[in-house]
């Protein structure tokens, strides 16, 4: 299948699924640069393992300190600006570029979302919650799930090394949580695009990871 024709089918189930979504709050989809939306690799070989070359668009994003470029999946970027859209999910970036992930997504044509709120973020100690060996996106993640009761879509290639099993159960012990850790070398991949496309669709829960 052809990217246009996965991008056609995606815009489609998104526009049945918006008709019969209920009164509910909609899930929050906290979304990382680096190694989700950003791929990390120079190797032509890995890009087209995810996507055909001419999905691929290169572009440069300001990081503060120094000019980075960015290489997305125009598939990709095309669901992410659907779901905004569609007002399925409440996207918010949640990455290490902070408020220069705005020039992240003005590069390759999405929306400005907002930086979700995580004051454990210091660039001084970088992964780290300052005096601690938590990681510093995790507690405002606790409490958007576990306080704020709020469904969660959470795509980060640091997922699966920053957060034990027993962080990641507790978490989605009630099923309304999708956590997503793409190889950082590609980022999001049509398969991830499918579990997002059927956790956003009414009436289809996701099956919790192990």
């Amino acid at each position: 299948m052809s990217f246009v024709n996965v991008a056609e089918r995606t815009s489609s189930s998104l526009m049945t699924q918006e008709t019969s979504r209920t009164n509910d709050p909609v899930p929050v989809w906290l979304l990382d640069v680096d190694g989700v939306v950003n791929a990390h690799t120079n190797s032509p070989q890995r890009l087209l393992s995810a996507w055909p070359k001419e999905a691929w668009v290169d572009t440069e994003a300001d990081g503060g300190r120094k000019v980075w470029q960015i290489q997305a999946a125009t598939p990709v970027v095309d669901f992410i600006r659907k779901v905004h859209d569609s007002g399925l999910a409440e996207i918010r970036w949640h990455t290490t570029w902070q408020e220069h992930a705005l020039n992240v997504g003005r590069a390759i044509g999405l929306p400005d979302f907002p930086i979700h709120d995580a004051p454990e973020y210091d660039p001084g100690f970088w992964h780290r919650v300052r005096g601690t060996d938590s990681w510093w996106k995790l507690p405002s993640v606790t409490r958007l799930v576990h306080l704020e009761k709020r469904a969660l879509i959470w795509t980060d290639d640091d997922i699966d090394y920053e957060m034990t099993k027993q962080q990641r159960r507790s978490l989605q012990e009630d099923n309304r949580v999708l956590l997503i850790a793409p190889d950082a070398y590609v980022g999001l991949c049509q398969v991830h695009l499918d579990k997002i496309d059927k956790f956003l669709s009414p009436g289809d829960e996701e099956e919790p990871q192990k």
